[in-house]
């Protein structure tokens, strides 16, 4: 994973938040797409090799997929929910829609990959994906996937869905540009895209340093980090709990769970949302 930055590596306290567009934010800007950078902090300029159409479901705040149209701004367009206003028609031969439905290939198995010039992304739920690929501008549109999904979690949020695989939608897209590079024998540092992911989950860890550091201190036992496989499948059971409770009689994800235990209501808040 890239480095936070040459000056300020890891240390995300020295990024304060900044008034920008009505609101406070870390980092950047999801309206206007500016980098919040403190002085001397470079912020890479990204070259992709492939045009990138985002299509957001998910709230501009929360969503990694803005951290695309900051690092990439010659390259990345975002067209919003509900409308996707300004949406275009997408060539069948040189577009296509990263999905990974059942028809969906990886890069080296799709046909006239070098006439391939633009990348679809689904910004949303994943339950709610298939409303964005029914619009009549991805019709006929070929799916790619991710060839070599990643073992291990980096993404700090848990959804329902959760798994070893499970990205963030940044994670994704450069791991995708990275498999479109190796397949197509080009050169891309997929790595810069992940400039803004780094720097949110360095400050995850840095919050969890500092509670571990409390809870040595009043003789506690050690705590899991976001990243643990076990604290994440405690979290996703309660989140689905919760939609149980919600709507009794409706399991939207998965299958039904066994009873909560005592200790999952004991576990520990979440961290903050670095966004």
């Amino acid at each position: 994973m890239a480095a936070a930055s040459s000056t300020s590596e890891g240390e995300t306290s020295a990024w304060p938040r900044v008034r920008c567009c009505g609101k406070s934010y870390s980092y950047y800007c999801p309206v206007c797409y500016r980098s919040l950078a403190p002085p001397g902090v470079a912020i890479p300029d990204v070259a992709l090799p492939l045009s990138v159409a985002v299509m957001l479901k998910d709230g501009r705040q929360r969503s990694t997929a803005m951290h695309a149209p900051v690092l990439a701004p010659r390259d990345v367009r975002v067209y919003e929910n509900p409308d996707y206003a300004g949406l275009p028609e997408f060539d069948v031969e040189s577009c296509v829609v990263a999905f990974p439905s059942d028809d969906a290939v990886p890069w080296t198995a799709l046909d006239g990959l070098a006439r391939v010039r633009t990348l679809i992304l689904i910004d949303s739920p994943w339950q709610q994906a298939q409303k964005a690929l029914a619009l009549p501008q991805l019709a006929g549109l070929r799916r790619v996937k991710i060839d070599k999904p990643p073992a291990q979690v980096q993404f700090w949020r848990v959804a329902a869905h959760d798994s070893a695989g499970h990205l963030s939608t940044i994670e994704a897209l450069a791991l995708l540009l990275k498999e479109h590079a190796a397949a197509t024998g080009s050169n891309f540092d997929s790595d810069q895209l992940l400039f803004f992911f780094s720097l949110m989950r360095s400050r995850i860890l840095e919050y969890h340093d500092r509670k571990e550091e409390r809870r040595e201190r009043e003789g506690l036992a050690p705590g899991r980090t976001p990243f643990d496989p076990e604290r994440r499948d405690r979290f996703r059971r309660r989140f689905i709990q919760k939609e149980r409770i919600a709507a009794p009689g409706k399991l939207k994800y998965g299958k039904p769970l066994a009873a909560a235990t005592g200790e999952e209501e004991e576990e520990a808040q979440a961290e903050p949302d670095p966004t």
